[in-house]
């Protein structure tokens, strides 16, 4: 082939022996978001930052490996060199001529700073995530919820991120958090970062506790749970409640000489003791409390249910921040990662709606900002019971990617689609836009003339 036929590939790397067939293959590796290669020579780097800049990666100094991700466009890496069948002839003349691969590495080891409005910091209209519990592969359920956080952030043109929340580290199984990504990855589902991990952040959630303590908020608790049954019983109540025990606060007020087991969230104090200026972004969650001040009440707008409220202190009562075998609890984790992250949106399926006002209350009380919620149908098993990991839902295969999307749009509400997957995804996006509404904000950035609804 004629050097005048070949011409440079769409992320501003130059080399004379590039074929013209390897632009394709770039833009098909952008939508799986596959590893990149960066030229040595600085006038080579520049044009390569300006390129990447465009694809929604940001990079400093050269040496720096950190590469952050702009707000709207999605993360695209690019695979090895030799998978792609280029030539490696980028570089300085005189000198090896090397390809630099770009680094991704994971955001340094950072204290959460606990302030207000933490979760809206660097202007990001929306970020949404999928947070699946490694435990076993993805099902027909879990893909539901991922599918919609999924649509829900590209309706608003916003980032979406996949968190591996490992907290629970007694239940997860070797191998799962590789699996979950992969499968994600073939039915075009791909975060625009890096995944976290839950275990890899035990400072932060330990940043949170102690800030909840030292504001008298969360204390020390010597019950086991026949302890609490025992309690209950001794009044003639069982107080279970979806199979957890309601706590009876046996600890509130000291340990009465036991040894400290697990940490708890105090929900009995005055609003006084609450932190009020956290930011809501569109979530209009309210914090009211009994004329005795004995109930904590939340009222949240879910986006798809309507108003809740839940008595949390009547309801749930002083639940667990940290377990008796030293793990941090689900309630504390997902909420320091939402406002680490800067999540504004969180999508997930229904079953999880009845920890949404213990969250909320968490957040007001550490003072970060509430995001909005939208919670999922249910899929059902043969039983009629949620299909779950725990009674033994079958791995979803992926091997035919639209055949397991069209199962799960259609429990969303979505039409079936029967064209390409890229297609298939468009369409789906512009449904549920049209159902759960892109925000007027947002409309009027992407379209002035779009009419607000």
């Amino acid at each position: 082939m004629e050097r005048g036929t070949q011409h440079a590939p769409p992320h501003g790397l130059a080399g004379p022996r590039v074929l013209q067939a390897r632009p394709q293959v770039d833009r098909a590796l952008d939508r799986s978001s596959q590893r990149g290669l960066v030229a040595r020579t600085p006038g080579r780097r520049q044009r390569a930052c300006r390129s990447q800049t465009a694809q929604g990666l940001c990079r400093g100094h050269r040496h720096s490996g950190a590469t952050r991700v702009h707000a709207n466009p999605s993360l695209a890496l690019r695979q090895d060199h030799a998978t792609l069948g280029c030539e490696p002839s980028v570089g300085c003349q005189g000198r090896d001529r090397r390809l630099r691969r770009l680094v991704h590495r994971p955001p340094g080891r950072r204290r959460l700073r606990l302030r207000t409005g933490a979760g809206a910091a660097g202007g990001v209209s929306y970020i949404g995530r999928f947070a699946p519990s490694p435990t076993g592969p993805l099902h027909a359920g879990s893909l539901v919820a991922a599918l919609a956080s999924w649509l829900d952030a590209r309706a608003h043109h916003g980032q979406w991120l996949v968190r591996i929340e490992d907290v629970d580290s007694t239940r997860c199984a070797p191998g799962m958090d590789q699996l979950i990504v992969r499968q994600l990855a073939d039915l075009g589902l791909v975060s625009d970062a890096p995944p976290i991990y839950q275990t890899q952040r035990t400072a932060l959630y330990q940043t949170a506790l102690d800030q909840l303590t030292a504001r008298g908020l969360a204390y020390p608790c010597a019950c086991s749970r026949k302890d609490i049954e025992d309690a209950w019983a001794a009044q003639g109540s069982s107080r279970a409640r979806h199979g957890e025990l309601i706590y009876p606060g046996t600890c509130r007020n000291g340990l009465r000489g036991g040894a400290a087991r697990a940490w708890r969230f105090r929900t009995s104090l005055s609003l006084s003791k609450w932190s009020e200026s956290g930011l809501d972004l569109d979530t209009d969650a309210i914090v009211t409390r009994a004329a005795d001040e004995s109930g904590l009440t939340i009222h949240w707008t879910d986006r798809r249910l309507g108003t809740q409220v839940q008595d949390v202190s009547r309801e749930v009562g002083d639940f667990v921040l940290r377990r008796a075998d030293g793990l941090f609890a689900y309630q504390l984790a997902v909420v320091v990662d939402d406002a680490d992250q800067h999540v504004t949106d969180v999508v997930r399926g229904e079953d999880l709606a009845d920890n949404t006002a213990r969250q909320i209350a968490l957040q007001r009380a550490l003072g970060l900002s509430t995001p909005r919620y939208l919670h999922t149908p249910l899929v059902l098993g043969r039983n009629g019971e949620k299909l779950s990991k725990q009674n033994g839902a079958a791995a979803l295969d992926t091997s035919e990617p639209l055949v397991a999307l069209n199962s799960a749009a259609q429990k969303l509400g979505l039409t079936a689609q029967a064209g390409p997957l890229v297609q298939a995804l468009t369409s789906w996006t512009g449904q549920w836009a049209e159902r759960f509404g892109m925000r007027r904000a947002d409309r009027a950035a992407t379209d002035p003339q779009a009419p607000a609804r």
